[in-house]
């Protein structure tokens, strides 16, 4: 039997104004996508009260002008595993938009992964346990990996699936990671490229154990 290959856009809600619009309109972004499944009575199984809109489409607003394309707030995909639980499938919908997902005090964030100046949270003496902190260096790439290998679906070719191979595909040994939600090239070569960096600049590895405080990472 042939296959077809069709894309096709969700039909969705939007929250961005504060409240549920009147109407379902054709999207890709994922703080819709993000209501939605929240707020679907059989995934996230949530009321409105549960998630902070204003939070998640200020998130939107942040990588948009971080990154300044609209791919980087993309999400392209329908999850068809009823193994996949609803938080599973927030943590891939985030990684996608080279964010973390994170709950507190019963809420939703979703958090753009950049460069901060100032710590956002303190451990010490008192929220740490004793004599759990491990401290070890690394000279060169871990496990000795010399290039990275990202795999991904390219709507413009028919959405096969390719990689994209840094620093070039001529090497070795190739970590290999698969990016879900992700059809467009520049969205795909931002976040292998991010990747790469965390892979090659990544020498140290601070291990302990925390008190309650460790919820807020």
């Amino acid at each position: 039997a042939s296959e077809l290959n069709l894309e096709v856009v969700r039909k969705l809600y939007t929250y961005e104004s504060g409240s549920k619009s009147l109407d379902i309109s054709p999207t890709r972004r994922f703080s819709d996508i993000l209501c939605e499944m929240a707020l679907d009575p059989n995934c996230g199984r949530m009321t409105v009260a549960d998630i902070d809109i204003d939070s998640i489409y200020s998130a939107e607003a942040e990588i948009l002008s971080y990154f300044g394309i609209s791919d980087m707030a993309e999400f392209n995909r329908t999850f068809d595993d009823i193994n996949i639980s609803y938080q599973e499938s927030i943590f891939i919908l985030a990684t996608a938009i080279a964010s973390t997902a994170r709950r507190e005090n019963g809420l939703h964030f979703i958090k753009l992964e950049k460069l901060t100046q100032i710590p956002k949270l303190l451990f010490n003496s008192q929220n740490t346990k004793p004599e759990s902190l491990t401290v070890s260096d690394t000279f060169g790439i871990l496990d000795d990996y010399d290039g990275l290998e990202v795999k991904w679906t390219n709507k413009d070719n028919n959405f096969i699936q390719e990689s994209i191979k840094l620093p070039t595909e001529y090497m070795v040994n190739y970590k290999t990671i698969e990016l879900t939600g992700v059809i467009n090239y520049r969205q795909a070569m931002i976040l292998a490229n991010r990747e790469w960096n965390k892979l090659k600049f990544a020498n140290k590895s601070i291990k302990f154990d925390a008190y309650s405080e460790h919820n807020l990472v």
